[in-house]
């Protein structure tokens, strides 16, 4: 009786309340609606799932994505992104590692990323998410930074040089009166 109970109050949670389909649809909510692309690829290295954002960043659609090799998506001058998953294979857990890397496409972008390394509940690699954001503003903001820091550096070398001219004129005191 106890069991036939219970198989009704699982069926009525089940068809009133939507109870068992509540976790993929937020799943599904906070995959798409998620600031970061997000692609997730097989231990072969090819994006078998990918959120819109990941479309959108990319240029391109969800469809187009899945099937493609992360290597030709990612570039990175130190390595690719299937480089860093195959380091990562064996980690269980969250594997993350940030790093700055470009996209093919019409204009060079910067992206950092985030490799997650997924594994079976055996402990058996199964792939990797990879998590990536736009920080090309951040890059160029550093990039002019560093480029105005060398132009100060200048100005101080010539500064410093031009002091010395007048210290040699005024007959090489260390102050000038």
């Amino acid at each position: 009786v106890s069991g036939a109970v219970s198989a009704v109050v699982f069926a009525a949670a089940g068809s009133e309340y939507r109870f068992f389909d509540v976790a993929p649809l937020a799943r599904q909510t906070v995959v798409e609606n998620m600031d970061s692309g997000m692609v997730v690829a097989d231990t072969d290295g090819r994006i078998i799932d990918a959120n819109g954002r990941a479309a959108a960043i990319l240029d391109t659609d969800v469809e187009e994505l899945i099937g493609s090799a992360l290597d030709e998506v990612f570039i990175t001058a130190t390595e690719t992104i299937g480089e860093a998953i195959g380091r990562s294979k064996g980690v269980t857990g969250p594997a993350n590692e940030a790093r700055t890397v470009q996209v093919r496409g019409r204009e060079t972008r910067h992206y950092e990323i985030n490799v997650s390394a997924m594994s079976t509940p055996s402990d058996e690699h199964a792939g990797a998410v990879i998590t990536f954001s736009d920080v090309t503003n951040r890059v160029e903001r550093r990039q002019r930074l560093q480029e105005q820091k060398r132009s100060v550096e200048r100005q101080n070398a010539r500064l410093e040089e031009f002091t010395g001219v007048v210290r040699r004129a005024a007959g090489g005191t260390d102050h000038l009166d």
